[in-house]
């Protein structure tokens, strides 16, 4: 089930995030996969804070980026 809160009328919030370039590199230059996702979940709470979009949480972000890997 898609969460709604990633969306915005035209603008996905969720595609932004995928898409933030650079700062998020492919899993393979990770030790691990939970290092990995630690990456993702700091990117999430600085793309959140600086967006001031507080009404979704980075674990939301990283699940979407997750799924879509």
């Amino acid at each position: 089930m898609e969460n709604l809160l990633l969306q915005r009328e035209r603008l996905s919030i969720s595609d932004m995030f995928f898409n933030h370039g650079g700062v998020i590199v492919g899993s393979k230059w990770w030790e691990s996969d939970k290092e990995f996702q630690e990456h993702v979940h700091r990117c999430a709470k600085c793309f959140i804070d600086v967006n001031g979009l507080h009404e979704i949480t980075p674990m939301m972000l990283v699940d979407d980026f997750m799924e879509r890997l």
